[in-house]
């Protein structure tokens, strides 16, 4: 589909343009001349004199004065489209030249930030969807990124800008200085054109197509009426490439990944048929222009796709409009919505209003906020955490931590693995029964992105339909929450853990995301190092020679960390299947009440009425000594520590801190020993066996 030409807005405003670029003998008229082939305008300068002969920017010399050229326009009878300055050769003025840069005459927030950043004379481009800004200095060298839409000029190259003296309004009258700064925070972030980012491997590497079954209806997503027509119809209006980018734009503003606006652009034939023209017909340059040009130049133009509070009150409006029309729904609290995004307390009343920390599960899973659930593969992750959402929805104890005794309601993300998860439930079910109440338990499945606002948003309203009951939201996994996402990157990641607290600050919930360990167990959660610091509470599963071990590795405001808990994998048989035989499913047993292990549990009943195993004695004498030599209090780590040093050289080096730890695990157990805030100190119950050994 060709384009066709556009109308530029008339010319009339002369007065408005600075007077330091009137100044300067630069000046000529210039026609629009419409290249159907290319499908966009030719701007081209004319002699004042002779309007039939074209005027080269490459030598200034032969431009006028403002007051010839305008003489030259006015008597065109509407030939010339309007005038320009010729900003060859340095001479202290510097043009910037924003493309595709407004729309419906509201600047875009990328290119505004720019208008503000640099601080310079602005206007509009003639055609209206452009903006031109004018300060003083000068630079080393002239440089464009066609992909952003961004040009700057100070001499360095043949150039002449258009003008229109449509003065952006809140932008200085004349060109003046730039604001400190401005010029090389535009490069650093403009500079870098797409071959240059492919050269320098800077360009992300083009994604699979995905089919359109897998790709989002764009007819909910809300589009503009523009980009839309464009895709159901090909309406592209004048100029197809800026269509075409804009509707880049329009779609990662909807929340969309980088695959699946590659994608729609790909399968989309309006499109593509411009890719195709761009790129000689050939199939392959066409994907290339259609991911380095128009998906990866669009990116950073779009609105943030990360759904905030903010976003959250016109969604929040309609579901409490539609919670007064359900009789049977209790409609939950309305939470406070003010416009500052912080407050500011005087110390005694943040003290007086400070809640203390709430829990589903004491000390383990707290009311609200965002939990990890990390192990490698195979190594029960998945098993661990279907049963602690099944104490939680039941409100029974977990290992001794106890629950809130109302239950919660529990929402299983089965992400991955559905009919290994279904047979799960069926295993769990037969053999320990499931709760029936006071929680609902039910299970999301199907396509659910994390990142993706359209996602976000319906998955909240449906948990605050619940009402103000305590609730559970599982993803398993994080991987399949965030299909084709870069784990290591700040901003994919981030996105994803920014909805993860706001569905948690919305509903009152919490959030159990269930992840995959790195290769290198002992630096954590694959992928994006600032996860462990976004999460309130992490459990790492791994699997031992004959049980498996779930330890507490984070845990905010609450004594614990370093808490284990031990299972077995127990097989429950489901049936039987005539072609494939027994089938049978995994349920996580535990091992003992309390997180420990059976060695701890003889130990402990081995030395009734206080008497303590040899490795326990040193644990206990080491606690007396370090509490007469130290007056601040102990972590569990440094008691292990003390005690390993005091150990004969017949248990082995390697080996003394971990029989130490075995040996506070015992007495922790056992009631010894309490922890709190970290701390270790010996009891009440141990006081007393000390005076009577």
């Amino acid at each position: 589909m060709e384009g066709t030409a556009k109308t530029y807005t008339p010319f009339a405003a002369s007065e408005k343009i600075p007077t330091l670029l009137k100044e300067n003998n630069r000046w000529a008229p210039w026609r629009a001349e419409w290249d159907a082939k290319r499908g966009k305008h030719d701007k081209i300068p004319l002699f004042p004199h002779n309007l039939q002969r074209r005027l080269s920017s490459a030598n200034p010399t032969k431009w006028v004065s403002f007051k010839a050229a305008m003489a030259a326009f006015s008597d065109s009878m509407g030939y010339c489209t309007g005038v320009g300055y010729v900003v060859t050769g340095p001479h202290g003025i510097i043009g910037i030249d924003l493309d595709d840069a407004v729309e419906d005459s509201v600047v875009d927030p990328w290119a505004q930030e720019i208008v503000e950043r640099v601080g310079g004379y602005a206007e509009f481009s003639p055609s209206g969807t452009g903006l031109r800004i004018f300060v003083l200095g000068d630079i080393e060298n002239d440089w464009t990124n066609h992909n952003a839409g961004v040009e700057v000029y100070a001499g360095h190259q043949p150039r002449f800008l258009t003008l229109t003296g449509r003065h952006l309004p809140g932008t200085p009258a004349d060109v003046v200085a730039p604001n400190q700064g401005a010029l090389q925070w535009l490069a650093e972030k403009y500079r870098e054109n797409a071959a240059e980012k492919k050269a320098n491997g800077s360009v992300p590497d083009m994604p699979l197509v995905l089919s359109e079954r897998d790709t989002p209806d764009i007819s909910e997503l809300g589009l503009p009426l523009r980009n839309y027509d464009f895709l159901t119809s090909g309406e592209a209006g004048t100029d197809r490439s800026r269509v075409l980018h804009s509707t880049a734009v329009a779609l990662f503003s909807a929340g969309l990944t980088d695959a699946e606006v590659f994608s729609i652009l790909v399968n989309n034939p309006y499109s593509f048929e411009v890719a195709l023209d761009h790129r000689r017909q050939i199939d392959t340059k066409a994907m290339d222009y259609l991911w380095e040009h128009h998906v990866c130049a669009a990116k950073s133009k779009a609105a943030s796709k990360i759904l905030t509070a903010a976003d959250w009150e016109e969604i929040e409006a309609q579901y409490d409009e539609r919670a007064e029309d359900a009789d049977d729904l209790a409609a939950p609290e309305k939470p406070n919505s003010p416009k500052a995004r912080f407050r500011i307390d005087t110390l005694q009343d943040f003290c007086a209003a400070q809640a203390r920390q709430e829990w589903q599960l004491r000390h383990l899973l707290p009311r609200t906020g965002v939990v990890s659930v990390i192990g490698q593969s195979g190594h029960g992750k998945s098993f661990f955490v279907l049963d602690m959402a099944m104490h939680a929805a039941a409100g029974q104890d977990f290992y001794g931590r106890k629950a809130q005794r109302e239950g919660a309601n529990v929402v299983m993300g089965v992400l991955e693995g559905v009919n290994g998860w279904r047979d799960r439930v069926k295993a769990y079910s037969k053999q320990r029964g499931l709760p029936t109440s006071p929680g609902v338990i039910e299970v999301l499945t199907g396509s659910f992105d994390l990142r993706r606002r359209e996602d976000v948003q319906p998955l909240i309203a449906h948990l605050r339909s619940k009402g103000s009951k305590t609730g559970l939201f599982v993803v398993d996994t994080l991987a399949q929450a965030t299909p084709g996402a870069n784990e290591n990157s700040s901003e994919d990641m981030g996105a994803a853990m920014a909805h993860a607290k706001l569905i948690s600050e919305m509903t009152g919930w919490v959030v159990v995301i269930v992840a995959h360990l790195g290769k290198n167990k002992d630096l954590g959660q694959r992928g994006w190092s600032g996860m462990k610091g976004a999460m309130d509470v992490e459990i790492t599963v791994s699997k031992g020679s004959s049980h498996y071990v779930a330890e507490i590795t984070k845990l905010k405001d609450a004594p614990g960390e370093r808490d284990r808990f031990f299972f077995e994998i127990e097989d429950v048989e489901l049936g039987f299947d005539p072609e494939f035989g027994r089938i049978s499913a995994g349920v996580a047993v535990p091992i003992a009440q309390g997180g420990a292990m059976p060695e701890l549990q003889a130990q402990a009943s081995a030395h009734p009425a206080g008497g303590y195993g040899a490795h326990q004695m040193r644990v206990m004498d080491t606690l007396d000594r370090l509490c007469e030599e130290v007056t601040a209090p102990m972590t569990i780590n440094e008691l292990a520590e003390a005690t390993a040093s005091t150990m004969p050289s017949t248990v082995p080096a390697k080996k003394r801190r971990e029989r130490a730890k075995t040996a506070i695990d015992a007495l922790i157990k056992r009631g010894d020993i309490t922890v709190l805030n970290g701390k270790v100190s010996r009891t009440a119950k141990a006081e007393g066996l000390a005076m009577t050994d």
